[in-house]
């Protein structure tokens, strides 16, 4: 008899994301066992509930890297909107690979406060405070204007997400614009509302 199949929860992460992004929460733990070539009693070893394998396969377990640089406020030495609008690029990859999982693990019922225990914030939550404050420390260096920052905030993360959410329940773009585009224009639009007063 050969030696069990060893499989790191990386592996049991990803096989279960897509099952569960696939065939919705109910998707049964046999089908991913299989795809990870094990049993399913050998699975439930290593995740003991399917609760917590919804929550390992759903939540982001690494910060992504724009995440870690929205806290750092903008670059000295490049124009706040060039900057910006890569931002919204990244956040566009970032809001498309999170919505489809946070909607899954929203109709399976875990609690969103069991799936980010410990005072770690929603994801969705902590990008509107992290762009709010990438906007102050803007406004401190005198790049941005505005006295109110977080709407600012508000109207490009409400655009991003409507983009992501509308691909994700209607298979396609929310506009006719390639990302590129419609980040250009999403930071041109919140621009009249940010650029300094000359």
């Amino acid at each position: 008899m050969g030696r069990p199949r060893r499989i790191s929860d990386d592996d049991i992460a990803r096989e279960a994301r897509a099952v569960f992004l696939s065939q919705g929460p109910g998707a049964s733990t046999e089908k991913i066992a299989r795809k990870l070539g094990v049993s399913q009693a050998a699975l439930f070893k290593r995740v003991p509930t399917k609760d917590e394998l919804l929550v390992l396969a759903l939540c982001p377990r690494d910060t992504p890297l724009v995440l870690q640089q929205l806290p750092m406020g903008p670059d000295l030495d490049r124009p706040v909107p060039q900057q910006l609008t890569e931002l919204v690029r990244s956040l566009l990859g970032f809001f498309r690979d999170l919505m489809p999982a946070l909607l899954t693990l929203k109709a399976s019922g875990v609690a969103l406060e069991r799936a980010f225990p410990d005072g770690k914030v929603a994801p969705p939550i902590k990008v509107r405070e992290d762009l709010t404050l990438w906007l102050k420390l803007a406004h401190r260096q005198r790049k941005v204007g505005g006295a109110d920052l977080k709407p600012m905030a508000e109207l490009i993360l409400g655009a991003i997400e409507s983009r992501c959410l509308l691909e994700h329940l209607a298979g396609a773009k929310a506009s006719a614009a390639d990302d590129r585009t419609f980040a250009t224009e999403i930071v041109r639009a919140a621009w009249h509302g940010l650029a300094p007063s000359t």
